[in-house]
């Protein structure tokens, strides 16, 4: 018996229904697991990304450990007599045996140290970073005293004092800690390194030595000669 054509009609679009069905579904799918393989991919791209990061970051970290280790304890120190002790202050015992005794405590104006200041300066500053910092000795300065002019002090008072300092800083460098050098310090102030104490002296040390120059040029009108049998 053969159907009726409004039962036909029915199980047509039935079977149309269900087929469109059919495929929406396929496409959702489609879709979902598209999105699913898209946002995974992103994923572990940001994950690669990291990765990298973090290698680098471990790569470049083990560059500077290797390099700082490759600088030893008793290189920074010899550097360090280098600058200060064989430059700098032959430099300061030349510009004192130039100038007089007045010319010592004298200055141009209020503003600018007289040399005498400028030395008592620098022993203080290098017993408070170094022998204090570094070391163990109590820091027991007076800033603001070496600013004073103290006419009793001659400039033979002077090379006693920094060949005195001389022999306590080449004393504490010397035994101090290879590890130190990476120890955390609140030195006047300022949180620093060991080592960034050490480089903060040779700093200062030139710094002033400068200034000292520049006032025995002044005051005596002669070439300190400095860099005389050098072939610059």
């Amino acid at each position: 018996m053969g159907l009726e054509p409004t039962t036909l009609g029915t199980t047509n679009r039935c079977s149309n229904q269900l087929s469109y069905n059919h495929h929406v579904s396929i496409s959702i799918v489609n879709n979902v697991v598209t999105f699913q393989s898209f946002g995974a991919a992103n994923i572990c791209i940001s994950a690669v990304k990291i990765i990298i990061a973090l290698i680098f970051f471990i790569f470049i970290k083990q560059i500077i450990c290797t390099v700082f280790e490759m600088i030893t304890k008793q290189e920074i120190v010899q550097e360090f007599e280098l600058r200060v002790f064989d430059e700098l202050y032959p430099r300061v015992y030349k510009c004192l045996s130039l100038i007089n005794q007045d010319q010592l405590w004298d200055s141009p104006n209020s503003n600018v140290p007289a040399i005498g200041c400028l030395v008592l300066h620098l022993c203080g500053n290098a017993r408070q970073w170094i022998l204090s910092g570094i070391g163990d000795d109590k820091d027991n300065r007076n800033r603001e005293d070496e600013f004073i002019i103290h006419h009793n002090i001659r400039k033979s008072d002077f090379i006693f004092l920094l060949e005195n300092l001389k022999v306590q800083l080449k004393n504490c460098l010397q035994n101090m800690p290879e590890d130190i050098l990476l120890q955390r310090k609140n030195i006047q102030g300022y949180d620093v390194t060991g080592f960034s104490a050490i480089i903060h002296v040779i700093e200062h040390f030139s710094y002033h030595t400068g200034q000292i120059t520049t006032l025995t040029k002044i005051y005596v009108d002669k070439d300190t000669g400095y860099y005389s049998g050098r072939n610059l």
